[in-house]
Protein backbone atom coordinates (compact mmCIF):
# COMPACT_ATOMS: atom_id res chain seq x y z
CA UNK A 1 0.00 0.00 0.00
CA UNK A 2 1.53 3.59 -1.09
CA UNK A 3 1.26 5.78 1.72
CA UNK A 4 1.12 9.49 0.80
CA UNK A 5 3.24 12.37 2.43
CA UNK A 6 1.98 15.55 2.86
CA UNK A 7 4.74 18.05 3.10
CA UNK A 8 3.50 21.57 4.67
CA UNK A 9 5.93 24.42 3.95
CA UNK A 10 5.14 26.72 6.37
CA UNK A 11 2.40 28.02 4.71
CA UNK A 12 -1.62 27.91 5.13
CA UNK A 13 -3.77 26.72 2.42
CA UNK A 14 -6.24 29.11 3.24
CA UNK A 15 -6.46 31.99 0.76
CA UNK A 16 -6.05 35.67 2.39
CA UNK A 17 -8.51 38.24 1.25
CA UNK A 18 -5.68 39.68 -0.67
CA UNK A 19 -4.70 36.65 -2.47
CA UNK A 20 -8.86 36.18 -3.06
CA UNK A 21 -9.00 39.71 -4.64
CA UNK A 22 -5.99 39.25 -6.71
CA UNK A 23 -6.90 36.13 -7.82
CA UNK A 24 -10.65 37.86 -9.05
CA UNK A 25 -8.39 40.78 -10.60
CA UNK A 26 -6.57 38.07 -12.29
CA UNK A 27 -9.05 36.16 -13.88
CA UNK A 28 -10.81 39.39 -15.47
CA UNK A 29 -7.82 40.24 -17.59
CA UNK A 30 -8.15 38.16 -20.61
CA UNK A 31 -4.60 39.57 -21.96
CA UNK A 32 -2.19 42.32 -20.95
CA UNK A 33 0.56 42.84 -18.52
CA UNK A 34 0.66 43.15 -14.61
CA UNK A 35 3.14 44.31 -12.17
CA UNK A 36 2.09 43.38 -8.67
CA UNK A 37 4.03 44.62 -5.75
CA UNK A 38 4.22 42.06 -2.73
CA UNK A 39 4.80 42.81 0.82
CA UNK A 40 5.03 39.71 3.37
CA UNK A 41 4.38 37.16 0.96
CA UNK A 42 1.17 38.63 0.03
CA UNK A 43 -0.05 40.76 -2.61
CA UNK A 44 -0.41 44.75 -1.91
CA UNK A 45 -1.05 46.51 -4.79
CA UNK A 46 -1.47 46.02 -8.91
CA UNK A 47 0.66 48.22 -9.92
CA UNK A 48 0.03 48.60 -13.51
CA UNK A 49 -1.97 46.83 -16.67
CA UNK A 50 -0.59 47.08 -20.02
CA UNK A 51 -2.90 45.81 -22.84
CA UNK A 52 -1.24 45.38 -26.44
CA UNK A 53 -3.82 44.65 -29.23
CA UNK A 54 -2.81 42.37 -32.31
CA UNK A 55 -3.59 42.97 -35.54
Amino acid sequence: MAVSKTVNNGFNDELTPRERKFIRILRGISYGEMVIAVEDRQPVRVEEIKKSIKL
